[in-house]
């Protein structure tokens, strides 16, 4: 069923693209979210699509496999929905929208509202839980902040992030993420890279680097 779903989502993204969608599907050695991993620490195949109206409004969808500890097989599906409104002034650029995260696994759904300003290649976002299975975690918080540096020396690509978590239980870990990642461009459309990433449930005491190699290909 896993499969099936992906090949199916993946063959309506390349179908969208070229209806004047913009999309992409990527391979990642292990799919990381926020650190944590989401695949065991195996593989995941992704695929994403994005409509943008006239107007800067925007809908757009996300699919992949996940971890399923119940049986133990990395055949469980994450399905994502998410729109929004993009805008620009003087160099400026802001992003406002709604993200729905949904699983295959009972009890794990959520809502955020989205919120992120940047200036070329950093970025500045908040992201917030109006909505979940669990309602504890209704009003929790992630703040996030990026730097992308494109084509340097004309060679690769450089990012740079950090994600900071804040429940809203105060007495809970307040995690906190960082990553590195290089990537190499062909032909504007196809990447591949490296990224490493170190996770903190305290934002003290780092677990060990993490490292995962990715894929992309946009239409």
């Amino acid at each position: 069923m896993t499969s099936r779903f992906i090949f199916t989502f993946l063959l309506t993204i390349v179908y969208c693209s070229a209806a004047g969608f913009s999309g992409g599907v990527e391979y990642k050695s292990d799919y990381l979210f926020r650190g944590v991993t989401q695949s065991d620490h195996t593989h995941a195949l992704q695929g994403r699509a994005r409509y943008g109206f006239n107007n800067g409004f925007y809908i757009g969808a996300f699919a992949s496999n996940i971890y399923d500890p119940k049986e133990d097989k990395n055949n469980a599906i994450e399905y994502d929905f998410s729109l929004g409104l993009l805008g620009e002034a003087k160099d400026v650029w802001f992003e406002a929208g709604a993200i729905s995260y949904n699983y295959t696994i009972k009890d794990s759904n959520f809502l955020e509202l989205l919120f992120a300003v940047g200036y070329g290649g950093f970025r500045l976002a908040v992201y917030t839980t109006v909505g979940a299975d669990d309602s504890n975690a209704i009003g929790d918080r992630y703040l996030e902040t990026s730097l992308d540096l494109i084509d340097v020396m004309d060679l690769v690509d450089i990012g740079f992030g950090a994600g900071y978590a804040i429940p809203n239980d105060q007495n809970a870990n307040k995690p906190l993420n960082l990553y590195a990642s290089i990537s190499k461009t062909f032909s504007s459309k196809t990447s591949v890279g490296v990224r490493s990433e170190l996770y903190s449930r305290n934002a003290k005491d780092f677990d060990k680097a993490r490292y995962f190699i990715f894929a992309k290909q946009s239409f």
